[in-house]
């Protein structure tokens, strides 16, 4: 989830399905209905594990080795994601927050922050900014204890931005930028949490770069 910039680059219901040619990535499978409505198919991937793909909530999901290890289950793990984009467009701090442990480590284009007031921070200094952010979400992928998830954020700068080095005042620009967000859980809660888009564009975007670069 983006924050604070830099110039470096780097409804639930809401994740699209793919065709199955492309939604098994581990083996011969029967189809899926494009709808999301199709019942779960399994296949053995490439080493031997047990790979399954389904829908949940209208959206794709791929889970890998599920079996292998189960500190958090696929519906939990789910359930967490959702929280935290629910929270982001409603622009509600504390739901957004919920779903991470005290001491989670986050990792984004602008950095490492280490526990969960760092990370509220940033998620206050997003909502505050773009009020009106929306979340594409698109397909969740599961392997053991660790979801990611690629969607794409949109809204509009009509609040300041705070970063590290100050604050962008309200800019009324509007920015759409594609993201690959890593959630790793144990006994229910978001421990590590990685967030990946191309900084560059978001910054460009906002104005505070060029379009040359």
């Amino acid at each position: 989830m983006p924050g604070g910039i830099t110039s470096s680059t780097t409804s639930p219901s809401r994740f699209s399905t793919r065709s199955a040619k492309t939604a098994m990535s581990f083996g011969r499978s029967r189809s899926i209905r494009r709808d999301g409505t199709g019942p779960t198919r399994r296949a053995i991937d490439s080493t031997g594990g047990m790979a399954s793909v389904h829908s949940r909530g209208g959206f794709h999901v791929e889970a890998r080795n599920a079996t292998r290890r189960k500190a958090t289950n696929l519906n939990e793990l789910l359930d967490l994601v959702h929280t935290h984009y629910n929270g982001l467009e409603s622009g509600d701090l504390d739901l957004a927050a919920s779903p991470f442990a005290d001491d989670v480590a986050a990792v984004f284009p602008t950095g490492p922050l280490d526990g969960i007031d760092a990370l509220r921070n940033l998620i206050d200094s997003f909502i505050t900014a773009f009020p009106d952010l929306t979340i594409d979400r698109r397909t969740v992928w599961q392997d053991g204890d660790t979801a990611i998830a690629e969607v794409s954020f949109s809204g509009t700068q009509t609040g300041p931005l705070a970063t590290a080095t100050g604050e962008v005042p309200a800019s009324g620009r509007r920015v759409t930028f594609d993201a690959v967000d890593i959630f790793t859980a144990r006994s229910g809660k978001v421990v590590e949490h990685r967030g990946y888009w191309d900084n560059a564009t978001f910054l460009t975007q906002l104005g505070l770069l060029p379009d040359s670069v």
